[in-house]
């Protein structure tokens, strides 16, 4: 899988893990995503020059992070 058709889930996850990351006082955090970076920039490239990023994240939760679908943009 490249960055091209990764990039748009990444984004996804990034969006919601500041809603998921919010703590109510004495309730479980539950899982919590958190990534390393949300861009990355290749800086000028040759066209059909092929690429590929790896975005790191992990779970900073007390639960399990399953991650249920991945699909291409």
């Amino acid at each position: 899988m490249n960055i091209r058709s990764l990039l748009p889930t990444l984004l996804l996850f990034a969006s919601w893990a500041p809603m998921v990351g919010q703590d109510k006082p004495g309730a479980d955090p539950g899982p919590k995503i958190v990534l390393a970076s949300l861009r990355h920039d290749f800086g000028n490239v040759k066209p059909g020059t092929p690429l590929d990023h790896t975005f790191t994240f992990k779970n900073e939760g007390s639960a399990d992070l399953r991650i249920l679908n991945v699909a291409p943009g």
